[in-house]
């Protein structure tokens, strides 16, 4: 949940929007939500994550949570290494 969590805060932040605060999903995925339809059936197909979905699980988030942090330091003009990005994720993987 924490990832998903993270990924949805890394959307707001691509769309130029203050994230809300850690456990304040009703305005994420409820009527409130300004995610895009794409975004919101990623979170339900995700959600819950089975057992025996975990890896999968992880590269499909990792892989998203890279796309939305290339596109947010574009957005802002900062730097991002994909490189460490990717080291990092593989250490926990």
């Amino acid at each position: 949940m924490m990832l998903k969590n993270i990924l949805v805060a890394f959307w707001y932040i691509e769309l130029g929007y203050q994230c809300n605060s850690l456990g304040d999903w009703s305005k994420y995925e409820g009527k409130r939500s300004i995610l895009k339809s794409f975004q919101l059936n990623y979170l339900d197909k995700w959600t819950p994550v089975l057992v025996g979905g975990t890896e999968i699980f992880m590269e499909s988030i990792n892989m998203e949570i890279l796309k939305s942090a290339k596109q947010t330091a574009k957005r802002y003009n900062l730097y991002f290494n994909e490189k460490q990005f990717n080291e990092i994720i593989s250490k926990v993987i």
